[in-house]
């Protein structure tokens, strides 16, 4: 697997981060504790498709809006089996890459709820699918 540094970007993008790309930067090891490096183990390729993956299971079934406390995200999708089914799949593939991450689906109301929950220097990465949840 690679490190989070193999997804740098060498070309001239522009200098505001889009949708993941503001993890490249916050992906920073805890250097004065034996904490784990708060960082996706995925490379360029691999994160971009995850993050649009992201993106696209976001603009077919967010139903409201996202809620954001100091150490979790909590994203309310559609109740839906094909909506649930690319969740679960979703949340195992990030249960791999970002270890320090917990991920939790329930149901409410009609609704199937993600709540990512992570330590305090995993805020960037919580950001992220606050992110998700602002796609148009």
């Amino acid at each position: 697997m690679s490190t989070s540094n193999d997804r740098s970007s060498t070309s001239n993008e522009s200098a505001s981060p889009s949708f993941g790309e503001a993890i490249v930067s916050n992906a920073l090891p805890s250097a004065m504790s034996d904490s784990p490096r708060i960082a996706c183990l995925l490379d360029g390729i691999a994160y971009r498709d995850r993050i649009e993956a992201w993106l696209a299971l976001a603009r077919r079934a967010l139903s409201s809006s996202a809620k954001r406390s100091s150490r979790s995200v909590e994203l309310r999708y559609r109740a839906d089996p094909d909506v649930l089914r690319a969740l679960e799949d979703l949340v195992e593939l990030e249960r791999e890459c970002c270890p320090f991450l917990s991920l939790h689906i329930t149901h409410a109301e009609g609704e199937v709820i993600l709540t990512v929950t992570g330590p305090e220097d995993a805020a960037p990465l919580l950001d992220e699918f606050l992110g998700a949840a602002n796609v148009s």
